[in-house]
């Protein structure tokens, strides 16, 4: 009630005002919480929320948790003819890759330039036949030093 209050006696720029103040804040928020990425050694054991990335130090390889495409896993408690499967797309060395994680299938090693990946799980577990909410995803991974086929 306050807030219509005083706008009309800011008048018309007053509204234009407060809403660039507005949107710049929340373009400060996202842009924090989307870029943020997380700094490892190789060998350590992260866990990467969708929306974040992971960095190797030294600058020489980054992946960034961008999206999850399906999870089709099978919920506990309930019986299915097929265990599913998660397909998550990352951005590795800023090339997006999608990659197919089946939890009896885990750890999953995959290979990118130097160094590969070994994907570890995918949490939450699937407790219901309604997907977990995109922003609880998160993925334990490793980043290992690839040497021609031995990880």
């Amino acid at each position: 009630m306050a807030f219509t209050r005083i706008v009309p006696e800011i008048g018309t720029q007053g509204k234009d005002v407060t809403l660039w103040g507005v949107l710049l804040v929340l373009s400060l928020l996202l842009f924090v919480g989307c870029t943020l990425s997380v700094r490892v050694r190789v060998g350590e054991t992260v866990s990467v929320c969708l929306g974040k990335g992971v960095e190797l130090e030294g600058g020489n390889f980054s992946l960034f948790f961008r999206d999850v495409l399906e999870d089709s896993r099978c919920p506990q408690g309930v019986e299915c003819f097929w265990e599913g499967r998660v397909v998550a797309l990352f951005d590795v060395q800023e090339n997006a890759t999608e990659i197919e994680l089946v939890e009896s299938k885990l750890p999953k090693i995959l290979p990118f330039g130097s160094y590969c990946v070994v994907f570890l799980g995918v949490f939450p577990p699937r407790t219901s036949l309604t997907p977990p909410a995109k922003d609880e995803y998160r993925v334990v991974l490793r980043i290992e030093e690839y040497a021609l086929g031995n990880p």
